[in-house]
């Protein structure tokens, strides 16, 4: 999990933020190469509230359910 808070921003109509590596992240269920799944929260350190944010800002469709608010 990072250290440090992750901070969500828009870019090209697409909210995301930059990952360790640099990369700009809008889909936080695979990884950067795009060849597996994450779960966002343990493995990028994102709160629930940001994903949520993210899931209806770009669309995205969780591949298991993180938001049972």
């Amino acid at each position: 999990m990072p250290k440090q808070k992750i901070k969500l921003y828009e870019c090209q109509g697409q909210i995301g933020f930059d990952s360790d590596d640099g990369f700009f992240i809008t889909d936080p269920f695979v990884s950067e190469c795009m060849r597996f799944t994450l779960d966002p929260i343990k493995d990028y350190g994102l709160t629930k509230k940001q994903l949520s944010v993210m899931i209806k800002k770009n669309n995205l469709s969780p591949t298991r359910e993180y938001l049972s608010e």
